[in-house]
């Protein structure tokens, strides 16, 4: 279907900016998944530790991670 941004972040810098953390906990990690291909507990929670920071709402940033499909 179609994506609507604002359903999520509140403007596209915002946005831009969730994307451009999550880009970087995955080049940050030295592995990003598991053996089963799973994205590791350690670097969903940073990702929520960095989105939090942007966006200012934990509760906000774990909905971003799971909307993203990191479980």
């Amino acid at each position: 279907g179609e994506w609507d941004a604002g359903e999520i972040y509140p403007d596209l810098n915002t946005m831009a900016a969730c994307i451009a953390a999550l880009g970087t906990v995955i080049l940050d990690a030295d592995e990003f998944t598991d053996d089963d291909e799973m994205i590791k507990p350690e670097c969903r929670e940073r990702a929520i530790a960095l989105l939090t920071e942007i966006i200012g709402d934990k509760i906000e940033a774990e909905v971003i991670v799971e909307t993203a499909g990191w479980g």
